[in-house]
C-alpha cells in the first residue's frame, strides 16, 4: 500500500509548553510549540543541542504531562498513552528484553490488549518480514547486530498497528552504512503500513532525505522557528536523491536556521 499524504492533520500540536519545577527552581524546557502532521507524512524534527527534542517527543507520547497547550491524535485530546501511537527509542538496547526470542519482544506489547493468538502470531511474522527479520524470530537480540536489533524494536511498534509512529533518534547509535539501510526502511514501512511518522534526529541530511516537512526548533525554551516543505517527491534514494541541486538547497536553508540560532546564543 502507497501512503500519500493528505490535507487531514493526525496529529495537531498547538502552544505546547513544558515547565520543570516552580517557583524560583521553575525551568522551561519549552515555551510554545505548534504543528501539524497530516496523515501519511512523514515530518522530522531538528534543533540545537538541548533544545528539548526528546522532551517534545515524549510529550507527544503521553509519557511526560505537559504544562499548557493541546495536543490531538486522531482528533482526540492526548491524555496518557494515545492507543494511536507506538514509540521507537535511540537506546534499542535497553527497550528489547535480552531474555526474550525477537517474536516475543515483538508480540510483548499485545499481551493483555484482547487479540487472539493467531492475529499475534500474525502481526509477529508480517512485522519482521517487512524489517527483514523473518528468519531471525528464534533468535535473541544479543545474538544481532545493533541495526538488526533497532529492526527488532521497528518491528514490535508496526505490529501494534499504530497510526502514528515517534521516533527517537532512533539511528543515532549505528554505522553509517546501517544508517542508510534504515532511512530507507523507513521510507518503505510509511508506504507498505500507510503510517504516519514523527521523526527526531539531530542529521541534518537525515531530515531532508525522509522528511515530507522539517520542523526546526530554537533553543530551550523552545520555539518553532520555521517549518521547511521538502518537496522531493516520492521515490527517493540514498544516490540521487542526495545528488539533487533541492537538496543541497534545502541543507543550506536549515543549516542556516540552526548556525544563526547558535550565533544570536553565542552573542546574548
Amino acid at each position: 500500500m502507497t501512503s500519500t499524504p493528505s490535507a487531514h492533520p493526525v496529529l495537531r500540536v498547538a502552544g505546547l509548553s513544558k515547565t520543570y519545577g516552580s517557583g524560583t527552581r521553575a525551568f522551561q524546557a519549552i515555551a510554545d510549540v505548534s504543528f501539524e502532521v497530516r496523515a501519511g507524512e512523514i515530518v522530522c524534527i531538528v534543533g540545537p543541542s538541548g533544545a528539548g527534542k526528546t522532551t517534545l517527543l515524549k510529550c507527544l507520547s503521553g509519557l511526560l504531562e505537559r504544562s499548557a497547550g493541546v495536543i490531538e491524535c486522531a482528533g482526540e485530546t492526548v491524555r496518557g498513552t494515545p492507543r494511536q501511537m507506538a514509540l521507537v527509542f535511540q537506546e534499542y538496547g535497553r527497550s528489547l528484553m535480552p531474555w526474550l526470542t525477537v517474536e516475543r519482544n515483538v508480540m510483548l506489547p499485545l499481551r493483555g490488549k484482547g487479540i487472539a493468538e493467531d492475529e499475534m502470531q500474525g502481526r509477529m511474522r508480517n512485522s519482521l518480514a517487512a524489517v527483514g527479520l523473518a528468519q531471525a524470530a528464534k533468535k535473541y537480540p544479543w545474538q544481532l547486530s545493533g541495526g538488526m536489533q533497532q529492526r527488532v524494536a521497528i518491528a514490535r511498534a508496526l505490529a501494534y498497528r499504530p497510526e502514528v509512529l515517534l521516533m527517537d533518534e532512533p539511528f543515532a547509535s549505528v554505522d553509517a552504512q546501517t544508517r542508510m539501510d534504515l532511512e530507507d526502511l523507513v521510507l518503505q514501512i510509511r508506504d507498505e503500513f500507510a503510517i504516519t511518522i514523527v521523526f527526531v534526529t539531530h542529521d541534518i541530511e537525515e531530515s531532508i532525505y525522509l522528511g515530507d516537512r522539517v520542523v526546526v526548533l530554537s533553543r530551550s525554551p523552545t520555539r518553532v522557528r520555521r517549518v521547511v516543505d521538502v518537496a522531493l517527491g516520492k521515490g527517493r534514494n540514498q544516490v540521487d536523491t542526495k545528488g539533487l541541486p533541492a537538496f543541497d538547497e534545502y541543507r543550506r536553508e536549515l543549516m542556516s536556521l540552526l548556525d544563526r540560532q547558535i550565533h544570536r546564543d553565542a552573542t546574548a
